[in-house]
C-alpha cells in the first residue's frame, strides 16, 4: 500500500517543507516503515554522490551549451511545423476530394420526375385542369406542389 506522505518524502529530505509539515512527516516517519526506508535510500544515494569530486567545466562551457540549445530551438520548430503543415495540406485536399466528389456526383442535383409522379404524390383528386411547361419537375417543386 502505498503511503499518502510518500510524495512529500523527497522535499523533506531536502528540507523543502513548511515547518508544521515538516513536523508531521517527521513524526510520520516513527509510524511508517515504507517512508523510512525511503530515508534511509536517499541518504544511501546522498552519501554516494559524496564520494565523488564534482566535475569541472571549461571556460567555452557555458557558450557552447547554449549554442546547442540555440541550434536545437531553431531546428525544432521546422521538425513541429513541418509535419503539422503536411497534415493540414492532406486534410484539407481530403476535403476538397470530398466535396469535388459529392458536387459532381449527383447527390446534390435536384431529381427529376414526371407530371404523373407529382399527382401521384400530391394525392391530386381535384378536377382542374394544371398546365405546366415542362414535365421535368425537380424535388423541389414536387415538393411545393404538394403543398397547394
Amino acid at each position: 500500500m502505498k503511503c499518502k506522505y510518500s510524495k512529500l518524502i523527497n522535499k523533506f529530505f531536502d528540507g523543502e517543507l513548511e515547518a508544521s509539515m515538516d513536523k508531521e512527516v517527521f513524526t510520520h516517519l516513527y509510524k511508517c516503515s515504507e517512508c523510512r526506508k525511503q530515508i534511509e535510500l536517499l541518504k544511501t544515494v546522498k552519501g554516494l554522490l559524496r564520494r565523488y569530486e564534482p566535475l569541472k567545466a571549461d571556460n567555452n562551457f557555458t557558450f557552447r551549451i547554449m549554442d546547442e540549445i540555440e541550434n536545437r530551438f531553431n531546428k525544432g520548430w521546422d521538425f513541429l511545423i513541418k509535419p503539422l503543415a503536411i497534415k493540414l495540406i492532406l486534410a484539407l485536399a481530403m476535403v476538397f476530394v470530398v466535396l469535388s466528389f459529392i458536387s459532381f456526383s449527383g447527390l446534390n442535383k435536384d431529381k427529376t420526375v414526371s407530371l404523373e409522379e407529382v399527382l401521384l404524390a400530391s394525392n391530386y383528386t381535384s378536377n382542374e385542369k394544371i398546365v405546366l411547361s415542362n414535365e421535368n419537375l425537380s424535388e423541389y417543386d414536387v415538393f411545393r406542389l404538394t403543398l397547394n
